[in-house]
């Protein structure tokens, strides 16, 4: 975890998948993203189980 003067940063868990749904299918937040179709929670789980299988010396952030 990371923790400054005005923000905490942790890894992401599978409890915060709604909200990231949420969040993935309002455009104000996604406007600047590549990514504007619409997300299903199938569709990040699907994507969120796909990160814990790539090996963390992999380069990920």
């Amino acid at each position: 975890m990371l923790i400054g003067k005005k923000v905490r940063l942790r890894a992401i868990e599978r409890e915060d998948l709604p909200n990231c749904v949420r969040w993935l299918n309002d455009r104000e937040v996604t406007e600047f993203l590549l990514q504007h179709s619409p997300m299903s929670q199938a569709m990040e789980e699907k994507w969120f189980d796909t990160q814990l299988s790539i090996p963390p010396t992999s380069g990920k952030v």
